[in-house]
């Protein structure tokens, strides 16, 4: 018996709900659908649909990558989501860098019909889960001691904005300045960043990085067994979930708690 098309959902039947973005799979896919489990958050997902109503709130669920989350909520078409810091600072250095190219072509001498990019996204509250951390490793072997050593040498990474702004700081002698102010950089980066979607351990196996930049999980121990490591941004706190809200959803802060089960005082 052959099955009609599948139906898609249609704009309609969104309005008046608060879009809730939500990691479809991944590290943080499992962690998440607990929380809203935990917060009696009703709803069911029809099979292969992204978008899924909660029954007992006024909120629709949308199951996004948790890279491409970010953009969603920062250009507005989210109010709220669940995804990982090193998301959300990985875009944030894509937004500064298309600012510096656009202020560079500018003033070059190209029209401005083009604005300035805002990142749109605020951290509305950190969820005490998919703790991580983001490194610069290098073979065991590799003849590396330090970061400043990869300088002008090829790095692999699905973290191209966060690894491009790390080195282009490195280059021009600016690492100890915070990750998020701007600055101008190199005309011409020595060091080639290479945009990996995956497999990105197996990069300076194969010959095709001199080192990478990854996410390594707090359970990871084996990693410094096969990789000397160097923290990517210094000091900077470990990677963990959280949930960002449009910059202009003014509710946000209250439903996110709400979803998590804060009380008043802010534990959970």
């Amino acid at each position: 018996m052959k099955k009609g098309p599948e139906k898609l959902m249609v704009k309609e039947s969104l309005e008046g709900r608060l879009l809730f973005a939500v990691p479809k799979k991944g590290r943080l896919n499992a962690a998440a659908l607990n929380l809203l489990e935990g917060a009696d958050v009703q709803f069911r997902r029809e099979n292969r649909l992204d978008i899924a109503l909660v029954k007992n709130l006024p909120i629709a669920l949308i199951f996004l990558p948790a890279a491409d989350i970010p953009t969603f909520v920062g250009e507005g078409q989210c109010d709220l989501g669940i995804t990982g810091w090193d998301q959300v600072r990985e875009h944030d250095a894509n937004v500064r860098s298309y600012n510096r190219s656009r202020r560079a072509s500018i003033g070059a001498g190209d029209n401005a019909e083009d604005p300035l990019k805002t990142a749109g996204c605020d951290l509305v509250m950190e969820l005490g889960f998919g703790a991580c951390k983001l490194q610069v490793q290098v073979p065991e072997k590799g003849g590396y001691a330090t970061t400043e050593d990869l300088i002008g040498k090829t790095i692999g990474t699905s973290f191209s904005g966060l690894a491009a702004d790390h080195f282009a700081r490195l280059e021009l002698g600016l690492e100890g300045q915070p990750n998020g102010e701007d600055f101008a950089t190199p005309k011409k980066m020595r060091t080639k960043i290479i945009e990996l979607s995956g497999s990105v351990e197996a990069a300076c196996a194969l010959g095709v990085a001199d080192g990478i930049v990854d996410l390594v999980g707090e359970a990871d121990e084996d990693v410094a067994k096969v990789a000397r490591e160097g923290r990517l941004e210094g000091e900077a706190p470990p990677c963990e979930g959280v949930v960002v809200g449009h910059v202009h959803v003014e509710a946000a802060g209250e439903e996110a708690r709400s979803v998590a089960g804060e009380d008043a005082d802010g534990r959970r």
